[in-house]
């Protein structure tokens, strides 16, 4: 399967869980999204992940004090017939404010939009989590 297949399909399960306030949801894991899972943490958007069998883990999704989602939008560009690819130079033109993080899918693997742009390289828009 596709990587922007694989991280479309892990999505709507995130936005899933998050509105029935549930702190752990299984997913179907392969390598290919861990990175994409790391940028989640690092982030501050979920908790961490674990790895229960070799295709399957568990995401622990993260809320604030008030009981309100890490994540308050979470929102796919990549669809299989439609391309957002976009330049390292339009990289700080796109998200000018900063506010949340845009996924990319760049020649160097996925990546976040911050560290695109400091090495200068583009690549097509997955997702804009924030």
């Amino acid at each position: 399967m596709h990587l922007i297949s694989q991280i479309n399909a892990l999505l709507p399960l995130i936005i899933h869980a998050q509105k029935n306030k549930k702190l752990i949801v299984k997913i179907h894991y392969c390598f290919k999204i861990e990175k994409f899972l790391y940028f989640l943490i690092e982030e501050g958007f979920i908790n961490g992940f674990t790895v229960i069998r070799p295709w399957q883990a568990c995401l622990h999704l993260k809320y604030d004090r008030y009981g309100k989602p890490a994540i308050r939008i979470l929102k796919k560009f990549a669809f299989q017939n439609m391309n957002k690819n976009v330049k390292a130079e339009r990289l700080d033109h796109i998200n000018k404010t900063r506010i949340g993080t845009l996924i990319l899918n760049t020649s160097w693997g996925i990546t976040t939009d911050h560290y695109a742009y400091q090495k200068h390289i583009g690549g097509r828009l997955v997702a804009l989590v924030y």
